[in-house]
């Protein structure tokens, strides 16, 4: 488990969400909740109201394959692992446009 406490995050911002029922949610990580179970039950939450999108950053430690599975893991609609940041913007307009 990692130090982010995601599944807070997506608790205070659900009644957000649910009052203007975005057409997607894209959430930035390091793709390391704390708590992983209760992301799932977040993430799945949201998921019935909104398209949810991750993206995770790592850097040159971070094994950018392993970040990728565990967004895939959580259940997310659409996910993808970067560690180049020039490559962001591509791999955004990529994941919106599938």
């Amino acid at each position: 488990d990692g130090y982010t406490p995601l599944h807070r995050v997506y608790q205070l911002l659900s009644p957000l969400v649910k009052a203007h029922n975005p057409h997607f949610f894209i959430t930035l990580t390091d793709g390391l909740p704390d708590k992983i179970d209760e992301t799932k039950k977040e993430i799945a939450k949201l998921s019935k109201v909104t398209k949810m999108i991750a993206i995770a950053i790592g850097d040159e430690y971070a094994n950018i394959e392993e970040l990728a599975m565990n967004l895939r893991k959580l259940g997310y609609h659409k996910s993808v692992a970067v560690e180049n940041l020039m490559s962001l913007p591509e791999r955004i307009l990529r994941l919106l446009l599938d």
